[in-house]
C-alpha cells in the first residue's frame, strides 16, 4: 500500500489543513465555549471534575488532560453538578427528580414546597408567571362556556 505525502507509514489518516475549513458549529465553536465556561465557573468544573469523575481539572494546565477530554467531560456532567447550575441560573444541588417531587408537593397541596429551588433569572420566573396567568384564563373561558349539567 503506498504512503501518503506527509503521513507516518503507520499512521493511516492524512494530515490535512483545517485551518481555513468552515466553522459548521455555528458562531461560537466548542474551544470558544469551553474557554469561556472556565473563564466564568472554573470553581464549579473543578469541583464537578473532583465530585463526579476523581479527575484534578489542574491537570488541564499540567499537560496532563487535553482539552478534547476536558470538553467531553463537561459536556457529559449530570444535572444536578454545580456547572449546571451555574449555567442554567438554577439552585444548587437540585435535581431534576428533586424539582419534579417539588412540582408534584405543590400539585396535590396547592402550595409551593418550602424548599423548592428558585431559578435567578427574574425574567424566566416573570414570563412563566405570564404564562400561567394566560393558561388560568383560557381555562375559566372554557369553563364558562361549556354548558350547564342538569343536577
Amino acid at each position: 500500500m503506498g504512503d501518503v505525502q506527509d503521513q507516518a507509514p503507520h499512521d493511516r489518516r492524512p494530515q490535512r489543513d483545517v485551518r481555513g475549513a468552515p466553522d459548521r458549529r455555528g458562531a461560537r465553536g466548542k474551544l470558544i465555549a469551553l474557554a469561556g465556561l472556565l473563564r466564568d465557573h472554573y470553581d464549579a468544573v473543578e469541583a464537578d471534575f473532583q465530585r463526579f469523575y476523581g479527575v484534578d481539572l489542574g491537570g488541564l494546565w499540567r499537560g496532563e488532560l487535553s482539552l478534547r477530554r476536558v470538553s467531553a467531560l463537561v459536556t457529559n456532567l449530570p444535572p444536578e453538578s454545580a456547572t449546571w447550575a451555574a449555567e442554567n441560573g438554577e439552585a444548587l444541588g437540585a435535581s431534576r427528580a428533586d424539582v419534579l417531587l417539588a412540582d408534584i408537593f405543590q400539585a396535590v397541596t396547592g402550595q409551593p414546597h418550602p424548599l423548592r429551588p428558585q431559578p435567578k433569572d427574574r425574567a424566566a420566573v416573570e414570563q412563566h408567571e405570564s404564562t400561567a396567568a394566560r393558561l388560568r384564563a383560557q381555562r375559566a373561558r372554557v369553563a364558562a362556556q361549556r354548558p350547564k349539567e342538569a343536577s
